[in-house]
């Protein structure tokens, strides 16, 4: 009797080992993917059954991947995208493709990635608004009164290549002071600048081997997610977590390229054909099942605290009322600050200030330049 057990266990033990190494398209296992193309992973993402996607090889996303899919896709249970390596070098690499508003994140559900490397993931300003342009806008939840019905998008040990970021003496202090969500305790921890110890000057070695003009690192911060709508941010819908999450910048952009330029005219410096991505949340997409719930203002709009490379904070001009209101304020901020919001004054803590030049009205758009704070200035 125990020869055919363990007869039976062996006889098991082997049909598992055929199931996860034979190179199938996407080879599924119970509520697991492993994917070794884009299209792979497009179909495990689709497939309500799966929730884990290991990532085997490198993968790049166009937007004709997207084409046979009925997009966004409402996400509405828990998943998690990770791969199979320990060592952040190895790391998968992901690229996005700038490919926006493909998946929108539905209440009370946790998507997480983890030991993956993610390019291309925002094309307008990475510090205009903290996300993904990858996630539509939910504006079903984007409003609701608990917070801590909003969903969840975390970054767990993931690498991210960023095209542009700022100096590092203004990332760091902007990155500690950024506003948390109250409901999540702790405090933003980041770390700018890294040294790069053994990293290969070369295009053909891995990306996180790679030296770059910059290295830095998220180890704990949390904020809400931010789309770009025209030129204006709107919540998303989601909480974004980073957590041990390192960064390497394709470029910095230095003090005086802010100074002159505003830190939007610098990015378009650097990056002149990349217009402002948008968000589409309005558009109807493909759901795994039943959906929809009130919408609730608890008036949450963003102001321009700089994240090394991203935006957030809090304020709202819905306090004026009707839209006229609103249209007046964005008005007067961007005579005062070229920007539609009032910007974080955590900017301008570590010695910086608004530059008393006023732009014309047609360059309104533009950041506000930065300019060293005199000593003896009235604060």
């Amino acid at each position: 009797m125990n020869f055919l057990r363990l007869a039976k266990t062996v006889q098991r033990l082997a049909l598992l080992a055929i199931i996860f190494t034979t190179p199938t398209a996407c080879s599924l296992a119970p509520s697991a993917a492993h994917c070794r193309t884009s299209q792979e992973f497009l179909q495990a993402i689709y497939n309500p059954n799966v929730s884990l996607l290991l990532v085997l090889r490198d993968l790049a996303f166009t937007e004709a991947d997207w084409s046979q899919y009925t997009s966004p896709l409402l996400l509405q249970r828990d998943v998690t995208v990770s791969s199979t390596q320990d060592s952040y070098i190895w790391w998968p690499l992901i690229d996005l493709g700038f490919v926006a508003s493909k998946v929108k994140l539905a209440a009370n559900i946790t998507l997480i990635f983890t030991r993956v490397v993610i390019r291309n993931w925002r094309k307008g300003p990475e510090f205009q608004a903290p996300g993904l342009d990858l996630f539509a806008t939910n504006k079903e939840i984007s409003t609701l009164d608990h917070n801590y019905n909003l969903p969840n998008l975390k970054f767990i040990n993931v690498a991210f290549i960023q095209r542009s970021c700022l100096m590092p003496s203004l990332g760091q202090v902007a990155a500690e002071t950024m506003r948390r969500p109250a409901f999540i305790p702790g405090n933003q921890i980041a770390r700018t600048p890294l040294p790069q110890d053994g990293c290969v000057n070369s295009s053909t070695a891995p990306v996180m081997q790679r030296c770059w003009p910059l290295a830095m690192s998220f180890d704990d911060v949390v904020m809400y997610g931010y789309n770009l709508n025209e030129y204006n941010p709107e919540p998303t819908g989601y909480v974004l977590w980073l957590e041990q999450t390192p960064v390497r910048c394709e470029a910095v952009m230095d003090e005086s390229c802010v100074e002159m330029y505003g830190t939007l005219g610098c990015f378009y410096k650097l990056y002149p054909a990349s217009p402002l991505a948008s968000s589409n949340g309005s558009v109807q997409g493909a759901a795994e099942g039943g959906g929809g719930g009130r919408s609730h203002s608890h008036g949450q709009t963003p102001l321009a605290a700089v994240l090394g490379g991203v935006l957030g904070g809090e304020g709202s001009c819905r306090r004026n009322g009707g839209g006229g209101g609103e249209r007046v304020l964005k008005t007067r901020r961007l005579l005062r600050w070229g920007l539609p919001y009032r910007p974080s004054m955590a900017l301008y803590q570590p010695g910086y200030a608004p530059s008393p030049r006023l732009r014309p009205h047609h360059q309104a758009r533009k950041d506000p330049v930065l300019v060293p704070r005199r000593a003896n200035r009235n604060r």
